[in-house]
């Protein structure tokens, strides 16, 4: 999901640091400051390992995402959007289509326009961008049709969905570069930056059902508890439902959501086929249309890998503590199931600040309690999630 780099609590640290080390000291000052902490993530809405830890503790879905969005109710919703439009490459001078499966067709336009060819299945074709067309070429080289295709205003469009076929794309995939195939929906493929010196590139749309688009997510592993799973989906849908209802589409990538951890990790169908795929199947489709609201309105349900066993408040986080930028939903809450055996990131980590006086170096911030268990500050540098197939 959407990870922001948390600027705002780094720099009000920082500042800490610096107005400690530059307030007059004893002159036996000596010795080091080391601050402790754990988690991973920017910490704020649900924790996925949190909620790996509370589906243990027997926590439904429901009782998980209402507990961390504080405030929310977990209902079905009959006014989601029905599609969505989600980034998955660009950028690209060159995109290889396989077809799996059976064949994969492409078009000129849309769906049931011009057709283009099709690639049989086993078979790879190149899309290459060139100055104001693609050129496609066979495993032989030879020009498909023995001419150009679409241009700037002229988009082409891969389908396969209809087929029962997938198309896989090695360039789609920006997680472990090793390609994704897709099964649902269908590609759309847009030249850009024509006008550029280097000429056009390729971008790359999949463009799904919405509840559809939840079945590709690869953001936590499909073995986990099956409570967490659907918390998960529910927060995912939450999200994304919230970002169509209120964004227009994104110039930068015409999608509503990218395939990357800046938004939600898509895999397309590598996270229905992969181990335990059919388990996430199970978790999306048994809360199909659930979504978090407050008020009777869908919430934009951040969530990250760890809290460190308490999630913080967004304003304090990305606002530097400007209660005006207070959220209900988005209010720090305790989590005791950050404290399962499973999460690996429950292990305080340790960064000494030296030259502090002995006094200040006493000075710790205070421990919670949380669900029985004590822990420190939470820290982490880094964003990151749980994904996984």
């Amino acid at each position: 999901m959407r990870r922001r780099v948390i600027r705002a609590t780094l720099g009000c640290a920082l500042l800490l640091i610096l107005a400690l080390g530059t307030a007059p000291m004893p002159a036996s000052a000596s010795g080091s400051f080391t601050f402790y902490g754990s988690g991973d993530g920017h910490g704020i809405g649900m924790s996925q390992w949190g909620a790996y830890g509370l589906a243990q503790m027997g926590w439904t879905q429901q009782r998980i995402v209402q507990h961390f969005f504080k405030g929310t109710k977990v209902v079905s919703s009959a006014s989601l959007p029905d599609r969505i439009r989600v980034g998955l490459t660009s950028g690209r001078t060159s995109v290889h289509l396989r077809a799996q499966a059976g064949q994969v067709r492409l078009w000129i336009g849309h769906p049931g326009g011009r057709l283009v060819g099709a690639i049989p299945s086993g078979t790879t074709w190149t899309v290459l961008a060139r100055n104001h067309d693609y050129a496609i070429r066979r495993p032989n080289g030879k020009l498909v049709g023995g001419r150009g295709w679409g241009g700037p205003h002229t988009n082409l469009i891969v389908t396969y969905q209809d087929q029962g076929s997938r198309v896989f794309i090695p360039e789609a995939d920006a997680i472990w570069y090793h390609g994704f195939s897709y099964k649902r929906g269908s590609i759309e493929m847009n030249l850009t930056s024509c006008g550029d010196a280097s000429g056009c590139v390729e971008r790359l749309i999949a463009r799904l059902d919405f509840e559809d688009y939840l079945l590709g997510l690869g953001e936590v592993p499909a073995s986990w508890p099956m409570a967490a799973m659907q918390a998960q989906a529910v927060a995912a849908r939450s999200y994304a439902a919230y970002d169509v209802q209120h964004y227009p589409i994104r110039s930068d990538c015409n999608c509503d959501l990218t395939d990357g951890s800046s938004d939600q990790t898509y895999i397309g169908y590598n996270r229905e086929a992969g181990t335990d795929g059919a388990r996430w199947v199970k978790a999306v489709r048994s809360t199909a249309h659930e979504v978090a609201t407050y008020h009777g309105n869908v919430i934009q349900a951040f969530y990250a890998a760890s809290d460190g066993g308490h999630t913080d408040s967004v304003q304090d986080v990305w606002h530097g503590g400007n209660p005006a930028y207070k959220i209900p939903w988005l209010t720090g809450v305790c989590d005791p199931g950050e404290s399962t055996s499973a999460n690996p990131w429950t292990a305080p980590s340790a960064a000494p600040w030296s030259s502090l006086s002995r006094r200040r170096r006493r000075a710790r911030a205070p421990r919670r309690r949380c669900g029985g268990w004590t822990r420190g500050p939470r820290a982490s540098t880094r964003p990151a999630s749980a994904s996984g197939s």
